[in-house]
């Protein structure tokens, strides 16, 4: 759809946006949260946020053998996360137009969304409606009911038979007649099995159902009252209204909220999608026949509004052909204004093929989407949305980046010739000599004979990577000073020993080893690449320098920035809260 801004409102309301503060990021409540760690004590880290940023950073599996190492790792790389985000503003650079060009489209959306919660979604959720809610909690109301069926296509009079009908019999019960007595006459309704009898009592959350609970849940005792549907007239009395313990209203306050959503989010999102529609008038457009066949000739590159629509508009701009898309009362959409429109307002959708009905679609929604920003600015909306507390993960994760762009990447040198060659010699002991490496291909169990019956399959020539359902590539490197290491896996060197003994496609085994974690085990292994230990001149590492380069002053340059942030902020890291909540998850701490 091309409509991405209705899409994130409907997303939100069926995620319960209120409750889980997705996009917003203020209905959280930190306070029943366990908080690990604050900066300044203001900003707040919880143990859920860090268990979160392991599987969003992988850590989780990075470090799958070593949980307590992944939860370490975890932990500083929040606080160092959220250090960044209180110095973005801190510094001001959200206020840097340049810098933000990259992010205003996704402010803009969520400017939106935050403009129908406040002016529309909280019509109806807020902090009166929940207290007044809450008053009705602990309120059940008991009732009895008749239920008069309708023939499947009544005719009026048949109907005007049964209204009063059930007039009758609502004027019986109010002169004192027995309910029980006059409902033995008609079918018990659904969910009782006598007459009359009476039904499970109304609590205030099957009030919000249906008009009908609603209703019955809001009269007073003793009413009698007639309900007419497509398929019924009922004729209900309200037998007593009792009172429950409720607990106290900050314990039931989200979930309060929560159905108060479930109840009003169609109703609110009906309404913001009216006011949006009468936004742009579509009947005072004009729209111009040549531009948008030129749209639609560049929309069907593939990938045009991926990666190739801002060059393209922006040439054309450059060569005088500044089209004028649609012109409506005093204003008029260009190639200019397209461009702006795509940039920093609204993201294409997926849409294929791209026809000029859709075009036309995109620019009124986009039009639209314009105002609702420029109204949520205009009420300050966007202090809620972009700090240094938002929740929303698109958000805090552009923040983080145009930080690094700002403070780290903007501080490494040019990988100038000269700056090559002096870092070369700075280095070339220790970046650019190449240690000695073999890589191996491996059968590896824990049965002997299953090792030897693999040998056995290789000397009948049958190739080494189908000798066993799983074929293990072990990659061993050695040190200058004669240590083996395991390249890129989190386990000792078994078999670097005779690896380094090899040579290029020769094989050894079985060759018994224990495993500290799986036991005896017993391999096969094939030698398939060897790299020679050797001092690389700068010739060799022509074509790798500048990468080299560039990584090593990034990290030294981001390493410096942490340190810098650690010290500018008070970080207080709450260790007892860390220990506890660790050992609830099987990690006892050293």
């Amino acid at each position: 759809m091309i409509n991405r801004v209705h899409f994130l409102l409907r997303s939100s309301l069926l995620g319960l946006l209120a409750l889980t503060a997705l996009i917003s990021g203020s209905a959280q409540d930190t306070s029943q949260q366990s908080i690990i760690a604050r900066i300044d004590g203001k900003y707040a880290i919880s143990f859920a946020d860090v268990q979160q940023y392991l599987y969003d950073a992988h850590l989780v599996y990075k470090y799958r053998k070593n949980r307590a190492k992944a939860y370490e790792r975890a932990v500083d790389e929040k606080i160092v996360n959220q250090l960044k985000l209180v110095d973005f503003f801190a510094l001001g650079l959200d206020k840097n137009a340049e810098l933000l060009q990259g992010v205003k489209r996704e402010i803009s959306e969520e400017l939106v969304v935050r403009y129908y919660e406040t002016q529309f979604a909280e019509r109806y959720v807020n902090e009166d409606s929940m207290r007044s809610a809450y008053r009705e909690l602990g309120k059940e109301v008991v009732y009895q009911q008749i239920v008069i069926a309708k023939p499947k296509s009544p005719s009026q009079k048949n109907l005007e038979f049964l209204r009063s009908r059930a007039r009758s019999v609502q004027d019986t019960i109010r002169n004192g007649a027995d309910f029980a007595e006059v409902a033995r006459a008609y079918p018990p309704p659904e969910g009782s099995s006598r007459p009359g009898e009476f039904l499970p009592p109304l609590t205030w959350k099957m009030s919000l159902l249906s008009d009908f609970h609603y209703t019955v849940f809001h009269l007073a005792t003793g009413v009698v009252h007639i309900f007419e549907s497509k398929e019924s007239i009922s004729v209900v009395k309200i037998a007593g209204v009792r009172r429950t313990d409720v607990p106290p209203y900050e314990n039931v306050k989200e979930e309060i909220r929560q159905a108060l959503n479930q109840k009003y989010s169609d109703i609110s999102l009906r309404e913001f999608e009216q006011t949006k529609k009468n936004l742009v008038n579509e009947k005072t457009l004009t729209w111009n026949p040549k531009a948008l066949q030129q749209l639609e000739r560049w929309s069907s590159v593939p990938g045009f509004y991926e990666t190739g629509y801002a060059d393209t508009l922006r040439n054309a701009i450059s060569r005088g052909r500044n089209l004028v898309i649609v012109r409506y009362a005093k204003r008029k959409v260009d190639l200019s204004e397209y461009l702006r429109l795509l940039n920093e307002v609204l993201l294409w959708g997926k849409v294929s093929p791209i026809t000029q009905d859709n075009i036309k679609k995109y620019v009124l929604e986009a039009l639209r989407t314009d105002v609702l920003v420029k109204r949520a600015k205009a009420l300050n909306l966007e202090k809620d949305i972009f700090n240094a507390q938002t929740k929303n993960p698109v958000l805090r994760n552009e923040i983080l980046r145009l930080y690094d762009l700002h403070e780290i990447e903007a501080r490494i040198p040019a990988a100038t010739e000269e700056a090559l060659r002096d870092f070369y010699k700075a280095h070339k002991d220790s970046l650019f000599y190449q240690l000695a490496k073999v890589n191996l291909y491996a059968v590896i169990d824990s049965s002997r004979k299953a090792v030897e019956e693999a040998k056995r399959k290789l000397e009948q020539n049958v190739p080494f990577e189908k000798l066993a359902p799983e074929i293990f590539v072990k990659t061993y490197v050695r040190g200058r000073d004669g240590t083996l290491d395991t390249f890129l896996e989190d386990e000792p060197p078994y078999l670097g020993g005779v690896a380094f003994t090899l040579k290029l496609q020769e094989t050894a085994g079985p060759l018994e080893y224990v495993d500290t974690a799986k036991g005896r085990q017993y391999a096969l292994i094939k030698c398939v690449a060897i790299r020679e230990e050797k001092q690389l001149s700068f010739e060799e590492v022509g074509t790798t320098i500048p990468g080299v380069f560039k990584k090593y002053h990034r990290d030294e340059i981001a390493r410096a920035t942490q340190d810098h942030l650690k010290k500018k902020y008070t970080v207080t890291v709450y260790t007892d809260v860390l220990n506890r909540e660790l050992a609830a998850v099987g990690i006892q701490q050293q």
